[in-house]
């Protein structure tokens, strides 16, 4: 199984941010150094997809992206604050990609990493994107790291001579969650073929939906469709947000024979006749959190991952028949999900530390995203799919200072402190990538 470290390498200062507390940290310093000393997690080496040209991210740049197999850990060791060796070392390992056996290089013009509500003096430029040969393809608003699909399906299409699944992956900046993108296809493409027919599910637990966008982009908040529209059949769902209106909190969408990407109703049932509903029987906000809260008990867990199970049939049953019916015994297995892949954007935990704040954050720490994740597999690997790949984005960026209050239930649960904060992200991606290789995987 590879282990990938996926650096988009956001010029934190370009991006925007006033990181006063993080200032010693350079460019090309931070995320390499902070990642591989302090959370290398006693892998003995990495595949990386670095950033090899990080363009100017506040007025719209061009990016190169490069795939290493292979690199030992030690080669990052970072001590204190003793960042130059790291960086030194990064440079002088981009100078030679041959050397290690590094896979050509790609060009991808992106938009700022942000949103609009972030930043509306940068979102109100617009950046040219460029093609393989530099011709400018689209011109587009500057924010939520726009990217040309194209240029990332070339790129695609390259890392998948060289990576198999399963594969564990780590990308360092929630602002170009295009990775899930990149990593999602790369993983389903492996094991299901242009014109196979097997429904797959992409599963995003995230503060956000990272839906839709245009068809020729790929966004860090529009993802999904854009992923789902690369096989026949299929669906996408977010899990992850507390926000008020149902939309927010869930969200479905479906592929079935090729035909256009919809979105389904997510309301409750309402009966018409005796097996139709309006809607979908989704997992709730309600649910999950009575299933967190105060400790998840088998009880709560098997109820659950029942619900689940009725809720993967149901959408199978959507897939193959485009009606809203419920479920039958009778559906044949050919049906169902036979591959799915797992994504988890940390904007979903409060105190991820990462630019998006955590006031829609679902979940109070890590254990409950395992916790729902145990749940989530379990009841798919009980109706015969297989996991072939997850990885998890931001890393992160941001200071107590920065996070806005909770304004809820969860407002008492303190913070870390701040030099625990890299310590506990250690802890928490140990223990994702433990349940993964020894729990889900299997």
């Amino acid at each position: 199984m590879k282990n990938i470290f996926f650096y988009v390498g956001t010029d934190l200062k370009s991006a925007g941010e006033n990181l006063s507390e993080m200032v010693e940290y350079p460019p090309y310093g931070f995320a390499v150094s902070r990642f591989m000393s302090q959370i290398g997690m006693g892998w003995d080496k990495w595949d990386f997809i670095l950033n090899t040209g990080a363009g100017n991210t506040a007025a719209g740049g061009n990016r190169s992206f490069c795939y290493y197999p292979n690199i030992p850990s030690p080669r990052w060791r970072y001590s204190g604050h003793a960042w130059t060796a790291a960086a030194s070392a990064y440079r002088d390992f981009l100078k030679s990609p041959a050397r290690f056996g590094g896979v050509e290089r790609f060009d991808l013009h992106t938009a700022a990493l942000r949103c609009n509500v972030m930043n509306v003096e940068a979102s109100e430029k617009k950046i040219k994107l460029r093609g393989a040969n530099r011709a400018v393809v689209k011109e587009v608003d500057n924010c939520s790291g726009k990217s040309l699909k194209a240029t990332m399906d070339a790129f695609i299409d390259k890392l998948g001579t060289v990576i198999n699944t399963p594969f564990f992956a780590v990308c360092d900046c929630n602002c170009f969650h295009n990775s899930a993108y990149i990593m999602g296809k790369l993983a389903l493409r492996r094991v299901v073929g242009p014109a196979d027919n097997s429904p797959v599910l992409i599963i995003n637990v995230d503060q956000h939906l990272d839906a839709d966008c245009d068809a020729t982009l790929v966004n860090s908040d529009g993802w999904g469709h854009a992923l789902l529209r690369n096989f026949r059949n299929g669906a996408y769902i977010s899990i992850g947000c507390r926000g008020v209106a149902s939309a927010e909190q869930t969200y479905c969408a479906v592929r079935r024979n090729g035909q256009p990407v919809k979105k389904l109703v997510t309301s409750k049932r309402v009966g018409i006749g005796p097996k139709k509903m309006t809607g979908l029987p989704w997992i709730s906000k309600k649910q999950i959190l009575s299933l967190l809260e105060p400790d998840p008990t088998n009880g709560k867990k098997n109820s659950l991952r029942d619900h689940c199970k009725t809720f993967w049939a149901f959408l199978e049953r959507y897939i193959r028949t485009g009606e809203y019916i419920a479920a039958s015994s009778l559906d044949p297995p050919q049906s169902r999900f036979k591959y799915f892949y797992i994504t988890v954007d940390r904007d979903c935990m409060i105190w991820n530390y990462t630019k998006w704040g955590h006031v829609e954050a679902m979940f109070r720490n890590p254990g409950h995203v395992r916790t729902l994740l145990d749940v989530v597999v379990e009841s798919l690997k009980d109706r015969g799919a297989k996991l072939v790949a997850m990885d998890t984005t931001g890393l992160p960026d941001k200071s107590n200072e920065d996070m806005k209050p909770r304004l809820d239930d969860y407002a008492n649960v303190p913070a870390p402190q701040a030099n625990r904060i890299y310590p506990s992200l250690k802890s928490e991606l140990k223990e994702l990538h433990k349940s993964f290789t020894n729990v889900w995987l299997p």
